[in-house]
């Protein structure tokens, strides 16, 4: 199951055993919600993994909007699909076994988040943190950290980081007129930086491969 924040580009990839409403929805709230907060909306296929009453009720529970891509508009969920695209082509360009996905999943998804992404012109991990990834080649990126008068001091200034990356990336966004859900293009951000999670895009990995076969 692969999972795309709309704003920040940010992705999550689960690999499902049964892709039952059960195991969609712990993932969902274990793996998801708890770690992010409460997403303002969801966009799924009509699959019988998200279209439930489970689901249905976690949605009515945490107050989510919940809604569904028509397969007469595929490109309403485009986003989840040229994903699986680039982490598909990222494992065959990188790893020799095919077939080991729990095992080669990890880095490339690293590799995708620290990647500057061209709708945003930033990196997802940059969107999402405010500063760019450590990738354990250089100590300039927690320099901030170490530099800083006090804790107190660091997370301010992360806080209006946030503030002006999350608007550059709804700028960027903008100037690449990528559409949203129902054909426009995004929306400005919500002043409140723990809203990063406002939409999520879901897919079901296993559905989509089923069909490329």
């Amino acid at each position: 199951m692969v999972i795309v924040d709309s704003t920040t580009l940010w992705i999550e990839v689960f690999l499902t055993k049964t892709a039952s409403a059960e195991e969609v929805a712990h993932i969902l709230y274990k793996e998801i919600i708890s770690r992010f907060g409460v997403m303002r909306q969801i966009l799924t296929d009509q699959g019988s993994s998200f279209r439930n009453k489970l689901i249905g009720e976690l949605c009515k529970l945490l107050k989510i909007k919940h809604t569904f891509s028509s397969p007469h508009h595929p490109q309403t969920d485009g986003k989840c699909e040229k994903m699986n695209q680039t982490i598909i082509l990222a494992i065959k360009l990188t790893f020799k076994d095919q077939t080991d996905w729990a095992q080669n999943i990890t880095p490339a998804l690293m590799a995708y988040r620290a990647t500057v992404t061209l709708p945003t012109g930033i990196s997802p991990h940059y969107a999402l943190f405010g500063r760019e990834m450590n990738l354990g080649i250089h100590s300039e990126l927690i320099k901030e950290v170490e530099t800083a008068p006090d804790i107190h001091s660091h997370i301010s200034e992360l806080v209006k980081k946030l503030h002006v990356t999350h608007g550059m990336v709804q700028q960027n966004l903008r100037d690449s007129q990528i559409p949203m859900k129902d054909g426009t293009k995004t929306r400005e951000t919500a002043s409140n930086i723990t809203d990063y999670a406002k939409e999520m895009y879901f897919v079901n990995l296993r559905n989509q491969n089923r069909r490329r076969r």
